[in-house]
């Protein structure tokens, strides 16, 4: 059964986790509950059981922890390749032409980013960039 909801379930629910990682706590605590409540299911556990001991039972780490892995990679990849259209929208302050008072409402990815770094005492300098070729290699 946990491997049941593992495959539709999980897939489901990480699909995209970076991009939702933006929103706020009280909708990303929906899709948490829905998550031990699927695990809780699986295994036939009580509803009383902390969920820390279910995920650790299962062998899973809470959803937070998955989308800030998700973002980071996520993240560090867009940031290694200069070429790829992601790296300018992400890592370039090209705010020129947008209202600021939307800005300060909004989350970007990259200010999650820069909070998951800052909180975990990450440092993503890159030295090696990974570039494309301009031409393909059969030519």
């Amino acid at each position: 059964m946990l491997n049941i909801y593992k495959s539709l379930i999980l897939s489901q629910i990480n699909y995209g986790a970076q991009i939702y990682n933006t929103t706020k706590t009280r909708h990303l605590r929906t899709l948490d509950l829905t998550h031990y409540e699927g695990i809780r299911l699986s295994i036939d556990a009580f509803r009383t059981s902390p969920t820390d001991s279910i995920l650790y039972y299962v062998g899973e780490i809470s959803l937070q922890l998955t989308r800030y892995k998700n973002t980071l990679l996520y993240c560090i990849k867009k940031k290694t390749t200069p070429d790829h259209i992601s790296h300018i929208t992400l890592f370039k302050n090209n705010n020129s032409n947008i209202n600021h008072n939307v800005i300060k409402k909004l989350t970007s990815i990259q200010d999650v980013f820069a909070s998951i770094c800052n909180k975990m005492n990450i440092h993503t300098s890159v030295d090696e960039k990974t570039t494309f070729q301009k031409s393909p290699p059969w030519l």
